[in-house]
């Protein structure tokens, strides 16, 4: 019986969104497992910096690799040329998609739903297309699997952000289809709740500060998630080769 520290060595992983916050924090992971990784995002400066850093990790580490690719997920040929280029692999993970239009605001100010179509693309769709071409084209190895990313507010709604909560509410159910429609591979999503991860970045620090300590106050462990604690749940799901229950598991570390 092979340890579970071993699952994922030799194993090629391909992270989509993996530049930065949680999809980086996935990699860092997979590499110190034995895995190598190709990450994409749609920003070629953030690629190039996420690869400096995860090539410290794996200084004078025989047999594992990182490399980057520029990919704009919502353009169906980019993603569908990255899957193609870099196949066969073992284990996709979509992390890709900031929220459009920014953090939810006063349902009295209203929703603009042109924000529901930006975000369909960058959440849904690049999701969707990725499954059907891996399918049609055999791109992922036996025993491999999907991993894609919705998070608790489709759960657990919040005022002013119900545009998102409904796509990401279609990013569920499409996944618990998908893991019939596409077995015997498998496909998963994970719920993430409220993670401290560079999503803020274009938010004042008090105001970062604040959230963050709000947020502990409310929640029974006292703490918020970090990506690195979040990118254990991904390597679960990468490494449990029975995780197949329609598919759809939830694991929020904010409560």
């Amino acid at each position: 019986m092979s340890s579970t520290l071993t699952l994922l060595n030799g194993k090629k992983i391909l992270i989509i969104g993996g530049s930065s916050g949680i999809g980086r924090a996935v990699a860092a992971a997979s590499l110190a497992l034995g895995a190598s990784v190709v990450i994409a995002s749609s920003r070629k400066p953030k690629v190039d910096a996420a690869i400096e850093l995860l090539k410290k990790d794996i200084e004078g580490k025989a047999g594992v690799a990182v490399s980057g690719q520029v990919v704009d997920v919502r353009d169906f040929k980019s993603v569908t040329e990255f899957l193609t280029k870099e196949a066969p692999f073992d284990h996709l993970v979509i992390t890709a998609g900031e929220i459009a239009g920014g953090f939810p605001k006063p349902p009295e100010s209203g929703v603009d739903l042109k924000q529901t179509d930006i975000t369909m693309d960058m959440r849904y769709w690049p999701f969707m297309n990725a499954a059907n071409h891996i399918h049609r084209n055999n791109l992922i190895r036996p025993g491999g699997s999907i991993v894609v990313t919705i998070g608790s507010v489709q759960s657990r709604p919040m005022p002013g952000f119900a545009y998102f909560t409904g796509v990401l509410g279609a990013v569920a159910t499409a996944t618990r289809g998908l893991a019939l429609d596409l077995k015997p591979m498998r496909v998963n999503a994970i719920a993430p709740g409220l993670v401290n991860t560079d999503i803020f970045r274009d938010f004042a620090p008090e105001v970062v500060n604040h959230i963050m300590e709000t947020s502990r106050q409310k929640l029974p462990v006292g703490h918020v998630g970090t990506a690195e604690e979040l990118a254990e749940a991904y390597i679960f799901a990468m490494k449990a080769s029975k995780l197949h229950d329609t598919s759809r598991w939830k694991l929020n570390l904010t409560f």
